[in-house]
């Protein structure tokens, strides 16, 4: 089982080169076609192995790895923000007077900035009071 999830990954992440290629690319239509119409089952189909196999007790160095105490409070953190993540993009959506006219740099003081201060203050909340 291990096998087949590790080369199910690799295939993905090795193939990807060849086929995002804008000069000189050797792949046809078909080849392209089915390979971005696959590429994230696969992925997923390979991921999903190595959970099935860690909850069944042969995940060996990877199960001890990703249960390992470091990672409680980075997974509180992401589930944290996960949550109120969208609840805080419609306030501030929602919320604007004007329009909103996009650019690089307004996306960036506007929507991305805004969302590490509140996602920081979430962290913090969950981290020393859950």
């Amino acid at each position: 089982m291990w096998i087949v999830s590790i080369s199910a990954i690799f295939a993905v992440v090795l193939l990807y080169h060849p086929f995002m290629q804008t000069i000189d690319n050797q792949t046809t239509n078909f080849q392209n076609s089915f390979y971005l119409a696959t590429f994230r089952h696969v992925f997923a189909f390979g991921v999903g192995l190595m959970i099935y196999a860690c909850f069944n007790g042969t995940g060996g160095i990877i199960r001890w790895f990703l249960s390992h105490p470091l990672w409680k409070p980075i997974g509180r953190m992401g589930l944290s923000i996960y949550l109120v993540h969208i609840i805080y993009q419609f306030t501030i959506l929602l919320n604007n007077q004007d329009s909103v006219h996009f650019s690089e740099f307004s996306i960036v003081r506007n929507i991305f900035l805004k969302n590490l201060k509140i996602n920081f203050y979430f962290l913090t909340v969950t981290l020393f009071h859950g």
